[in-house]
């Protein structure tokens, strides 16, 4: 998989993103298959934020046995500080890890 440096953050990401509102479509079974499928294709980039249904809370329980492999980037729609910032602790707590990547 190519990757391409993302701006200053130092990572070599993969050109090929993998969008997270997959795993709010899909099964327990379905969305270990999705990960692994990516991981061994050599994605090592998820982009997922709250507004996709249950993405974060699907994704969460697989997410621990691989965060040191994968940058999380994350969004909000909310427009203000203080919403924004509980959004990101609750993001947090679905996704099992204790910081995302981009934001």
């Amino acid at each position: 998989m190519q990757t391409r440096l993302l701006g200053r953050t130092g990572h070599a990401s993969s050109l090929a993103i993998l969008g997270g509102i997959i795993f709010h479509f899909l099964d327990e079974d379905g969305r270990a298959a999705v990960l692994d499928r990516a991981l061994a294709a050599g994605v090592n980039h998820i982009d997922i934020a709250p507004g996709y249904g249950d993405a974060e809370i699907n994704l969460g329980p697989l997410l621990p046995a691989v965060r040191d492999r994968v940058f999380i980037s994350e969004k909000t729609a909310l427009p203000d500080r203080e919403p924004s910032w509980a959004q990101l602790h609750e993001t947090l707590a679905r996704l099992q890890t204790d910081a995302v990547d981009l934001y």
